[in-house]
């Protein structure tokens, strides 16, 4: 499967930043893999390179029709490269998607889909579509499917990772709420009204 490309900055561990964008792209990276860079990628004087994994903090991207709608991809250490759902000072949700993504017009972020008709009908197919959330401590929990519905399990699990009293977890599974991005962000209204 073709990688999408689009402008971007990569974010090396060490320190420096390498911009792409005008006749510059970043194929949109995925699993573990290095991220492959163009510079010229319209002309015949394109040339290519690959950054390697290990070497990259993050990468920002974002479709050149819509530049103030930028997404972050971050390289999880035994996950792969994974999207920064939601960063918020007590809460980093990521969605790990196993056959990567893509940067809509409009500046969205889709999970790829192995099966091309299943996508163009929103079907879930084979895609693995995880959400990862780091604790405060820095640990990496999984929390399962981003497809499935929200159960007492996931809600309790999520309350466990930023640190809400049994009592927030009650009144949360007592909301009914079936979708668990919709959980999500419930919890980080939570937490801002907390401080």
């Amino acid at each position: 499967m073709q990688a999408q490309s689009c402008e971007g900055r990569v974010y090396l561990k060490n320190g420096i930043q390498q911009l792409y964008e005008s006749n510059d792209r970043i194929d949109l990276p995925r699993k573990k893999k290095d991220v492959q860079v163009y510079r010229n990628f319209f002309s015949r004087q394109c040339t290519s390179d690959v950054i390697p994994f290990a070497n990259i903090d993050s990468v920002v991207v974002w479709n050149a029709t819509s530049k103030q709608n930028v997404r972050t991809l971050v390289p999880l250490e035994n996950v792969g490269w994974s999207w920064l759902y939601i960063n918020h000072p007590r809460l980093q949700v990521y969605i790990y998607a196993s056959q990567g993504y893509s940067v809509t017009d409009m500046g969205g972020m889709k999970a790829r889909q192995c099966n091309t008709a299943a996508a163009m009908f929103f079907i879930p197919s084979k895609t693995a579509c995880d959400f990862y959330v780091r604790q405060t401590d820095g640990k990496l929990i999984c929390l399962g499917d981003t497809y499935k519905k929200c159960d007492k399990s996931f809600i309790r699990e999520l309350c466990h990772c930023v640190g809400l009293s049994q009592e927030w977890e009650k009144k949360l599974i007592g909301l009914g709420e079936h979708n668990r991005s919709s959980m999500i962000q419930r919890v980080i209204e939570v937490l801002d009204d907390k401080q």
